[in-house]
């Protein structure tokens, strides 16, 4: 009877195989769309300078001593008292080197205003809502929608990530060459046509760039759901916060003549850190918590594991700091999610990278679903 079992059980290599089809032909199509989604963001700074025009680069070196308070006095002056929520230094805005207000305008709609850094004065502005690259943007990681739905979408994404990786791992048992010949699985067959053609595009679309792919779901799946990985990055690395108590010495309002500004803050921080670049301040909407300014050292990732320093909102004194150079492996592993999923790490390089990985899940797609149309009609001539 074993024999006779054994026979009628799947080998492990169907498992896998209908375990590969089945992900691919329902997830698939999905993680055609993210991929297709995610080059178009790519392109994003482009995209961004067709729609709104040249509103982003400022001629002239970035000021050493940026006038943050200067250049948001012209930018109420110009466009009306808004709420602002941060202030993002020269260069680390969307695309250019010219510096970013945020603002919170009429209906909730969010307002980026552009600012030559030298000059002080207003460039242009648009509302983030209203561009097509925020809405490549929002299909891309399922913030289209509202309510209750945002977290059941985020939640899909993050399996559809999983699925992906998984994806990936049977596709890469699968094409194994178990003979070891390297150069027929990684070459493209003299010849071939049909379906061993189009067989040979799906394994080699992906295999060529497997591991960019890979970082990409995974980081993907980290940023939607940074809950499924902390837990195991605290086993071995604690992200340190800011200490409670130096942050409850708020002073009393009314305690100084003037309530501190953003730029009297930014001055602060660069002072305590002159080799530093100012990278945003975040001006807090309640009157009693403290203004945020994140400074990018020499060695900056982006906007995650800067130096961070904490100013009280009443008087011009700094509450407390976490520093840059003390940042534990946790804060690090934070710094360079985001620019490993946005262009690995490589500047240019690594854009162009990302661009063909986010095109071959497309093409992955199709080709896997010719291959199993055509392997669908053989049955049915055979039967």
């Amino acid at each position: 009877m074993a024999p006779t079992l054994r026979h009628r059980l799947p080998s492990a290599r169907k498992i896998w195989l209908q375990t590969h089809l089945w992900l691919g032909l329902t997830a698939g199509f999905l993680l055609a769309l993210i991929g297709l989604t995610g080059s178009v963001l790519v392109l994003n700074d482009q995209l961004l300078r067709i729609e709104v025009g040249d509103i982003f680069d400022v001629a002239g070196p970035i000021p050493s001593q940026p006038a943050v308070d200067q250049w948001i006095a012209n930018a109420r002056r110009a466009y009306g008292d808004l709420e602002l929520g941060f202030v993002l230094g020269p260069g680390f805005g969307p695309t250019g080197n010219a510096a970013v207000l945020g603002a919170v305008g009429a209906g909730n709609t969010h307002w980026l205003i552009t600012i030559d850094s030298n000059s002080g004065l207003p460039l242009g502005n648009y509302i983030w809502e209203d561009r097509f690259a925020t809405f490549v943007l929002r299909l891309h990681a399922s913030l289209g929608a509202s309510g209750g739905w945002l977290s059941w979408g985020r939640d899909a994404l993050a399996w559809l990530g999983v699925a992906m990786m998984v994806l990936m791992a049977t596709g890469l048992y699968l094409w194994w060459p178990r003979n070891r010949n390297w150069y027929i699985a990684l070459t493209l067959k003299r010849g071939a046509r049909g379906r061993r053609r189009l067989l040979d595009l799906h394994n080699l679309f992906t295999v060529y760039l497997y591991v960019p792919l890979f970082i990409l779901a995974a980081t993907g799946v980290y940023f939607l759901r940074p809950d499924w990985i902390d837990p195991t990055i605290s086993l071995v690395s604690v992200e340190r916060t800011p200490d409670p108590g130096a942050l409850a010495q708020v002073s009393k309002p009314g305690a100084c003549p003037a309530r501190t500004t953003p730029g009297q803050a930014a001055a602060l921080a660069l002072a305590r850190y002159p080799s530093s670049r100012l990278a945003a301040v975040v001006i807090p909407s309640a009157q009693d918590q403290p203004l945020v300014v994140q400074l990018a050292p020499p060695d900056n990732f982006g906007l995650k594991g800067q130096t961070q320093v904490y100013i009280d909102p009443v008087c011009p004194i700094i509450l407390t700091v976490l520093d840059r150079e003390a940042a534990v492996a946790a804060e690090t592993f934070k710094a360079i999610v985001h620019p490993l999923h946005f262009n690995l790490m490589l500047g240019r390089l690594g854009q162009a990278i990302v661009f063909l990985a986010g095109l071959i899940l497309p093409l992955s797609w199709v080709t896997g679903l010719l291959l199993w149309l055509d392997k669908r009609k053989n049955r049915k001539r055979s039967a």
